[in-house]
Formats: C-alpha cells, structure tokens, sequence
C-alpha cells in the first residue's frame, strides 16, 4: 500500500505539474470544490452531481451559492459541435416533460489574452453522460450568439438553429414530449419563444442540467447561472387554446455544418418560402397575402413587404418566382368562392395580372420551366389530381399525369425532367417525367409520405418532404412530424437535414437559395401562449383561400360508424329483418322522408331506403355513415382539401350532416348527433355498429382520402390468400370503430364490376355487429325463432374472430362478429386496439 501510494503521489504530482501550463482565464480552478460538491448533501442545489463529458484537462468545477442561488461553472475543453463534446455538466436525471430557466453570465476574464469568442454557457438535456451523445441545448456563446444546438444519434455531427439577435437575459428550454423549444428574454420581459425548436426523442430518464466549454484546451473560463429553475412542464389549463408559431428558416445540407438560421418567426400560419432567384429575398405566404422578406439586408430577415395582386383575391400558397426572376406566378380566382386559376404578374406586384389557365376545375401553380416560358401546374381534388404544363404567354394546356393522385412538379435545371409526387406505386412517392409526361420513373421507395420534389440549381440534388404515414398530432391534426431529405441524383442515397413540426406548405415551393442551402418553415404549438391559436388562424387564413389542401383548417373528431344505408325492395320482410331478427327500434327519417332508421344505439342506425326507380340495378347500398363531433367545421376541412362536399344540412331532430364524394365514386356521409339522441332499448343481440364495407377497387386511391386527409389508420389487412390482400381495415382516427375494403377487379376499375351477381355484390357491402361472443348470439337467435330463411353458422375467419353471417331479404349481409381475435390472424398482425363492447 506504501508503494501504490508513492506512486499515486507521483502520477498526481505530474498531473498538477502538466496542468500549470493552462490558463485559468476566468479564476482559478479549485479542486476542493469538486470534492466538497462530491462529498456534501446539499452543495449542488438543484442538480444531483456533476461531469466531464469527454476530455477536459484540468478537470472542470462546479459550485452552487446558496445565499445567491446562483451557480459558477469553470471548464477548459475544446467545444460541444461536430461528434464529440469536451464540456463539464452539472446535472439532474429526470424524466418527463421538463422546464430549465436561467440567467447566464460570463465574468469578466482576468487572463492575458482574449477568450475565445464561441466559449458556451449550455442549459442542456442530453440521454448519456459519454462523449458524441444524443442532446439538445440552448447554446449561449461568449460572442452573443444564441442558438438551440442539438445531436439527433450517438456520434453524429451537432446541429443548430442559430439566432441573429442581441445576447439574450434568461434563457428557457422546454421539453414537451420529443419536441424542444426555445424561450428568451432580452431585458427581463416575458420569456417569449424565437422560433429555435426541434423534434428529438430521448428515453428516459435522461440528464438536464447547465454545461460549460472555453472552447481553448489551454484556457479555463468560468460561466454563472442566476435565477435558475427545473420544474416539470406544468399542463395548459383547459381553457386556454394552444397557439401556432411559425418560423421561416434557412439551413445548410452540408453535414459537417448543419446550422439553420431563423428569418422570421411570428404568431400566425407561414407557408410555402420561396428564395428568389438573386439570393437577396424570401417570398412567403403569410395572413393570406404573398409577401416578400429582405433576407440579407439586415441578415437573417427583414421587415415584410406586401406582393400587390391587384384585383385577385384568394390567393394560395402556390406562387413562385420566375428564373430570371422577372415575373411572379400566383394561384388566385377574381372572386371570392371563384375558382382558382394561375396568374403571372410582375415579380415586385402591382399591374395587371395575366390569366394562363383555364379550367373546369381550380388550378395552382407549383413551377417554372428554367427558360421561364413554361408553367408546370396541378388540377383536382384530393382523390384525383394531374399535371399540366402551358405556356406563359397562354395557349394550349398540355396534360402530363392521368392516373391517381400527381402533385408537386418542378423541372431539373437542365429542363429535361420535371420531378413531381405521386400515389400511382400504392403509395405517396417521388417520380420522375420527361416534359412531355413521357417515361415516368419511381425516385423513391420507402414507408414515408414523400412529396414536393425540389432540385438544385446545379442539378446534384434534389431535396423533398418526408413524414410517417400518418403526418398528425394530438394538438393539430394539420401539424406533424417532417423531414426534410435530400438525394443525391448520382448515387440515390437518401440524407435527412432536417426533422421538425410541419406539414406540405413548410416546404412545397422551391426553398433553394444556393447549391447547399434551402428555406423552410417549421411550426410550434404552444400550449397556453398568447396571441393566434392555432384553429382561429387557419380558419382565418382558409376563408382568405390562403391555405394549402393539406393545411386548410384543423379536422374535427370522426368518432365512429354512424349508418350504412340500403336499399329495399321488399318493406315488410326488410322490417323484419332489422326490427325481429336484428333487435333494432324502428324510427323516422329526419334526413330521407321515404327512409325508416332501424336504430341498434343511440347514434348508430341501418337506413333502409326504397330501391330508386329507373332501370334495374343491383346495388343495394345508398351510402355510408361516420359520425363527427362538428359536421359544419369538418365541412370546410374537407373544402380546403381541394375537394367538394355537399351542403350541411340539417334534420329535425337537430342532427347535421354532409356528403362527399371518394375517388371511387362512392357517397360518404357524415353526421353530428342531435343534441337528444333517441331512447332506444337495450338490445339482447348487440348495441354497436362495429364497422362497414363495401367495394373498392384501387387501395391507394381511396387511402388518398381516407387515410391521408381523414387520418383514418390501419387495422388489420387479409384475404382468402395470405399473399393477397383483399379486406383492408382502416379504423377511424379517434375512435375504434373502422371501414373494410372489399377489394375487387382491378386497380383501374369503378363501380360495380359488370360480371359481378347480386348475391356476391350483397357478401362485399356490408356492416358488422359487435358481439362478446358470437355462438352464444347464434344460440339466442336460435331459440327466438329469428334464423328463419338463414343458413350460415358461426365460424372462426381468417382474422381470428368468431363469426356469423346473415343476410337481409335484399342480400346485403349483417355480420355478427366477436370484438376480439381468438388466435393469431392470417395475413398481418392487428395494428390498433379492439372495440372493447
């Protein structure tokens, strides 16, 4: 033992001897703290302990003032960017949504030589305590700069949003679920945020605490934190609307220096950032006009300037600068509720805008051939939607798509292709045609949602948006979580520059402003601030035609199946059928005075219709039905999707509700509930309408509308084959009842397939009750007497759920179905939780 300590003696006395060579710009640095800090119960405060993380030589201090409160954190180290830190950390592990507020300080130095200008002061979240780990931080350099740096995995390279703004007085980084926010105060006014957010998942329990780096290995330099606090995030009180921030930024795609910078962040909905051809601009749509912000006088934004548009109104977020930056093209109609055409007026406003299209339908602009005489632009709807392109003097519009759903193009530089986006694979993807819509091919081929292809000026890549398949949140089901990627045209390898909040219009018209920096918009919602909230300005900016199809106006609630309604032939036996059989309340018709509602709950009904007259067909199926909290405001989502529902109309007994017409031609329905719904009993059989189907013939067509405007989700998928998928479960997106995809013919089908029998055509539309178990539903059938004319018993389908199919005296089947699956399913795993009665 003598002689390992001689020896530890010796190792420490050449340590003290190396470290003399290291300046202690900011004081001296005092071992004895460290030990006291190690050693006391409460000398750090609020945090547990403290850290080198990476090499720091001398080690680095902490120490907490308990008469101050303050904190002093002294460190050298090299920096916290790249894929390594060299920093010391006071810290606290924790979990959950968190809030660290502090004032940060540098004192002034006592060394002989200036500190390094990018010394940091960091109120840091990080996942591990080891060098090159994930984190995000609120970066306070000795210059001033302020910025919310981050590392998305273990090793990578740092990131940043950098602020162009005065040294701040406190600072604030919120933690609410994955995303990061960032809140300043620059001389003790309220904490507002700025625009610096990011989406970054860390497990729990992760590290928070205060962090400091010279930034000189030869330096130590001391950082202090006031008026520090760690609290969890307190919830928004239920009366106060979440409110929507937007922040236009530009970001480098290099890898080693992926720095954004914020140009404008402000309380209302941004979209579309357009960089102007001279680099000296951003064209933005914002509060329903297109205006233009001077990006590099002063630097970083400035104040906005209104694009005149003279007579137009409405104009959308489709609008782009011409390539000799002469002309501006915009998406506009000469009326309110007119349809929307392109028009091109001069880039600064103003004049007499030209029209150059011209269409049955509405039009928008998305791109400008590289010789500025041709405009590439979209028509349609949400189920159906092509490209076209026509010259800018006018003239004869030419049709490049005829197939699904194709949006987003924009010409490579050389004008040999136009990329766009497009559902025609199954899913949404990018493509690639040559001008004329000749020799299309698939860009991309992933799980994501991939739209708005932009290619860069020198041709090398071609930067687009990319989000799960289910692009919502729980706060706006507009908002989600976005990448966006670029690709390389020369190899097809695929990098991410960016993950924040957005949607389509954070990135849908050409945001290059050089070969390795793009424009964008990102978006904050948050909880409890003042000023816009996030529903009133997107129906503020919808009523201008402002927003994009995919930002129109927050969707309200789909809770469920309302109805399915059939057509009889035969009243008396169908009235059997549903009121003896089935146990269901007759009713009247407040939406169809020839109709009668067979009620099995409150809200959930089968509407027998008459057949139509004229000649003889043999469907059976009128419509189905979901049932909405707000017909009126789902309405208008639905309008700001490029699509064209009905009037909402409105029945006697209060209730309100609407149609709209899918891709495939079918009627969908949807009803808010009276404020008094109907008494109805108690059914022995079943209360509870658990899903419809009905023929369908191109899955990705109608997943365009059920599944990427209405957010409705995958169930369960199967068929008679396991290889073939031919029964498609999407269930509703806040509820757990779901629609069924009997998928027939082929993908280029409609209608009713002219070799299809009524008997088949009654098995494919149909609806389902819920039952706890279905052989015990067959045994009270039995003994009631109210099989008569059926032949089916109960059995096991390949989803693993007991089953018994009955069919009413028209053919159409009411399945009588368990909630839950008895064994494993065929085909695939169920994906969403069971109905639970």
């Amino acid at each position: 033992m003598q002689g390992e300590g001689g020896t530890m003696r010796k190792h420490l006395k050449a340590w003290i001897v190396g470290a003399a060579i290291v300046t202690a710009c900011g004081g001296a640095v005092r071992p004895a703290a460290r030990l006291l800090a190690a050693e006391g119960t409460n000398t750090l405060g609020l945090f547990e302990s403290q850290s080198d993380v990476g090499t720091v030589r001398p080690a680095g201090t902490a120490k907490y003032d308990p008469n101050t409160g303050g904190y002093t954190v002294t460190a050298a180290g090299a920096n916290t960017w790249y894929h390594v830190d060299n920093f010391h950390y006071l810290w606290k592990k924790a979990s959950g949504d968190m809030v660290l507020t502090a004032d940060v300080t540098f004192p002034a130095h006592t060394c002989n030589h200036e500190p390094d200008p990018h010394r940091k002061g960091i109120l840091m979240f990080r996942q591990t305590l080891d060098a090159g780990g994930r984190y995000v931080g609120a970066s306070w350099h000795g210059s001033g700069l302020m910025a919310l740096q981050f590392r998305r995995e273990r090793g990578a390279n740092s990131e940043d949003v950098e602020l162009n703004i005065d040294a701040p007085r406190t600072v604030r980084i919120e933690k609410h679920g994955d995303t990061f926010t960032l809140f300043l105060s620059k001389k003790g006014e309220p904490l507002q945020q700025v625009g610096a957010s990011v989406t970054l998942h860390l497990e729990e329990p992760f590290y928070v605490g205060l962090g400091a780096v010279s930034h000189d290995v030869n330096t130590t330099d001391k950082v202090e934190f006031s008026h520090v606090s760690l609290q969890p995030l307190a919830p928004a009180a239920k009366n106060l609307q979440p409110s929507l921030y937007s922040t236009v930024q530009t970001i480098s795609t290099n890898d080693q220096f992926r720095r954004a910078i914020v140009v404008r962040s402000v309380n209302a909905y941004v979209q579309s950032p357009n960089w102007a051809p001279d680099g000296k601009s951003i064209y933005v749509h914002e509060g329903g006009h297109i205006q233009r912000i001077p990006y590099l006088d002063p630097p970083a934004g400035g104040t906005p300037q209104v694009i005149e548009t003279g007579k137009l109104v409405g104009c959308s977020g489709n609008f782009g600068l011409s390539p000799d930056g002469k002309l501006l093209a915009v998406s506009c109609a000469e009326a309110k509720g007119a349809l929307h055409d392109v028009y091109v007026l001069p880039a600064a406003g103003g004049g007499t805008p030209r029209k150059v299209t011209n269409g049955a339908t509405s039009s928008y602009f998305h791109a400008w051939a590289p010789d500025s005489r041709t405009i590439a632009f979209t028509r349609g709807s949400a189920g159906k939607a092509d490209i076209f392109s026509v010259p800018v003097e006018g003239g004869t519009e030419l049709r490049l798509t005829n197939d699904t759903i194709n949006d987003g193009p924009d010409y490579s530089p050389d004008g040999k292709f136009i990329y766009f986006d497009s559902w025609r694979s199954g899913g949404l993807q990018i493509w690639r045609m040559h001008p004329d819509g000749s020799a299309p091919e698939q860009i991309t081929d992933d799980d994501n949602l991939n739209s708005s292809p932009h290619v860069a000026p020198d041709g090398k890549t071609v930067a687009f948006l990319g989000e799960p398949s289910r692009p919502t949140t729980q706060d706006s089901p507009d908002i989600g979580v976005m990448s966006l990627k670029v690709i390389s045209a020369a190899d097809g390898l695929i990098r991410t520059v960016a993950s924040f909040q957005g949607n389509r219009g954070s990135f849908s018209m050409y945001g290059w402003g050089d070969a390795t920096h793009l424009a964008f918009v990102s978006y904050q919602m948050l909880p409890g601030a003042t000023g816009v909230g996030a529903t009133a300005a997107a129906e503020a900016t919808r009523a201008a035609g402002a927003l994009p199809p995919a930002a129109a106006s927050a969707r309200p609630q789909i809770t469920g199946v309302s109805h399915i309604a059939v057509y009889a032939t035969d009243p008396a036996r169908t009235e059997r059928f549903y009121v003896h059989d089935l146990g269901a309340m007759k009713g009247d018709d407040p939406e169809n005075p020839k109709g009668v509602r067979y009620y099995l709950a409150p809200t959930q009904f089968v509407e027998v219709l008459p057949i139509p007259s004229g000649s003889a067909s043999i469907n059976r199926l009128d419509h189905v039905a979901f049932i909405t909290t707000d017909a009126k405001a789902l309405r208008n989502y639905l309008a700001g999707q490029k699509l064209v529902p009905g009037k909402v109309e409105r029945g006697g007994d209060g209730s309100r509700w609407f149609d709209v017409i899918d891709p495939e031609g079918n009627r969908i329905e949807f009803m808010e509930p009276p404020p008094n719904t109907p008494d109805v009993p108690a059914n022995s059989l079943s209360n509870h309408i658990i899903h419809v189907g009905f023929i369908v013939h191109n899955r990705a067509l109608e997943d365009s509308f059920f599944r990427a405007v209405l957010g409705f989700r995958p169930y369960w998928i199967g068929g008679m084959k396991d290889d073939t998928p031919t029964w498609v479960s999407q269930q509703v997106p806040d509820g757990t009842d779901w629609l069924e995809y009997m998928i027939v013919g082929t993908p280029d089908g409609r209608g009713i397939p002219s070799t299809m029998s009524r008997a088949d055509l009654g098995v494919l539309d149909h609806f389902s009750l819920g039952v706890p178990d279905a052989r015990a539903a067959y045994t009270l059938l039995w003994n009631a007497d109210r099989l008569a004319g059926q032949s089916n018993t109960p059995k096991i389908g390949r989803d693993a759920k007991w089953q018994l199919n009955l069919l009413d005296p028209d053919g159409t089947r009411a399945e009588i179905m368990e909630l839950h699956a008895v064994g494993t399913p065929c085909c695939s795993p169920f994906t969403a939780s069971d109905p639970q009665k």
